[in-house]
């Protein structure tokens, strides 16, 4: 079976779904670094499980968004083919772009109900055009979870741990940066609660920029 492309993928779903259920997440916006943490994330994780649900979780405003959108960047980089399923209709392009993610590269979907995610979900995985589902959503559905994992890696953003994943890390922010009474950034802690084959528990402190603003 020929794997389809993006595009291929894009276009077979908006004809069944309608356009607004998902799209590029292009945006023109010129990205900039603004975080650098020197692998340090990298030697604490040693990056995501394939095949197995991933998963940052933080209250909003405790630095995951940021993490996230500069590992997805990487990704990217490395060749991941991304879709990125927004639950919480959070997602900020601009922001995303500012923390380096090529927009024109990310497949957004945004579903109106549980019902149209659990079918987007499924003609995605089928469709073998993408390596990676991201999920932005208060707590991961676990129906949701089992059929993104037939085929693809899994990378949750909660607010609340996902008992499930087999890496699970959570963002707390220690302390606030400021710059004349405006919050510039944060001093994260993150700290690894469970891995297959790393030990739990340990944390690194990364020292958070924001761009605009963060979640």
């Amino acid at each position: 079976m020929v794997a389809l492309s993006i595009d291929d993928v894009l276009e077979d779903i908006q004809r069944r779904w309608g356009a607004s259920a998902i799209q590029s997440a292009r945006q023109i916006v010129p990205p900039t670094g603004i975080l650098s943490h020197d692998g340090a994330v990298d030697a604490l994780v040693g990056g995501l499980c394939r095949g197995k649900v991933n998963a940052i979780s933080g209250v909003p405003t405790s630095g995951k968004t940021t993490l996230a959108y500069h590992w997805l960047a990487t990704a990217q980089q490395s060749g991941e083919r991304i879709v990125y399923m927004d639950i919480n209709g959070t997602f900020d392009p601009a922001y995303a772009a500012q923390c380096g993610l090529q927009l024109e590269e990310l497949v957004l979907v945004r579903p109106e109900a549980l019902t149209d995610a659990l079918w987007l979900v499924r003609d995605i995985a089928l469709s073998d055009a993408v390596s990676l589902l991201v999920i932005d959503a208060v707590v991961l559905n676990a129906r949701l979870e089992k059929l993104a994992l037939e085929q693809m890696t899994l990378l949750a953003l909660t607010n609340v741990v996902v008992t499930s994943a087999q890496v699970q890390m959570t963002c707390r922010c220690e302390s606030w940066r400021k710059q004349s009474q405006a919050v510039v950034g944060c001093n994260m802690r993150l700290t690894l609660t469970r891995h297959p084959s790393r030990p739990a528990g340990n944390s690194i402190m990364l020292d958070m920029t924001f761009a605009e603003r963060d979640r």
